[in-house]
């Protein structure tokens, strides 16, 4: 679908990331500096195609009234899930590959896992007030937009997919914010092997290194500590360092100087 719309994905297939579906560089590798990905902006779920459509428009200003945090976010989270719902929808081919379960969020685990895996910890309380807040956003929208909107659980799922997947593209205008097929499998890591920007009218994703064949192919999703990458896209390193070295779990305290 993204080849006959205009794009080229041949450098990259799907594989196994250690243990996790990601892309993988095809057969032959990628040299440095190489196109990775290049899917036209039509393929792309952006803040524009949200802000033009009813749903996306209403949703927005009802969360901006209801003083939600990232209201964008929210919109963005109704509207797919009502675009999701047509599978008459120019992006069908898109949304049919985008997950329906996310087990792996703490906010979709139940009390007793949550108990077990994070007791005691503030990851615990992150997950009640994610879990929370997803419930209040579906909320305050619906209560100001009206019947025959999506159901909760299309919501919820949807604002999974926006929280995982979404990406802040840096174009000439400024930042665009979207979900972008393919682009949306890349897996972190802060030594990324690929970096993005618009050309055009495609977003396009170059190699900053060699890549052989089969191996991973990696965007930084940004510098987290596990607790936030955890809480965010259900995933955590056991050592989960910078390029500089630094570490993003570690906490400095200035202790007073010794009598």
């Amino acid at each position: 679908w993204v080849v006959a719309s205009g794009g080229a994905v041949g450098a990259v297939t799907l594989g196994d990331d250690a243990g996790v579906r990601g892309v993988v560089a095809a057969a032959g590798g990628i040299e440095a500096g190489a196109a990775v990905l290049e899917i036209p902006l039509r393929c792309c779920v952006l803040a524009a195609d949200v802000n033009a459509s009813p749903v996306g428009s209403v949703a927005r200003s009802a969360a901006a009234a209801a003083n939600l945090d990232r209201p964008a976010d929210v919109a963005l989270a109704f509207y797919v899930a009502d675009d999701a719902a047509d599978p008459d929808n120019a992006r069908a081919a898109y949304f049919e590959t985008l997950p329906r379960e996310f087990d792996e969020l703490p906010r979709r685990w139940p009390a007793a896992e949550l108990d077990a895996l994070l007791g005691g910890s503030p990851a615990r309380r992150a997950a009640d007030d994610a879990r929370a807040a997803t419930r209040l956003a579906f909320d305050a929208v619906v209560a100001r937009a009206g019947p025959r909107w999506p159901s909760f659980e299309a919501y919820s799922a949807a604002a999974a997919v926006v929280a995982t997947r979404s990406f802040e593209l840096d174009g000439p205008d400024g930042p665009v914010e979207a979900l972008v097929p393919l682009a949306d499998c890349l897996n972190h890591s802060r030594s990324r092997d690929a970096s993005y920007k618009i050309e055009g009218e495609r977003a396009t994703w170059h190699a900053t290194r060699a890549i052989a064949a089969g191996g991973a192919v990696h965007q930084t999703y940004g510098a987290k500590g596990n607790a936030q990458l955890l809480a965010t896209y259900g995933f955590c390193y056991a050592d989960n360092v910078e390029p500089d070295g630094s570490h993003n779990d570690e906490l400095e305290f200035a202790l007073p100087a010794g009598r």
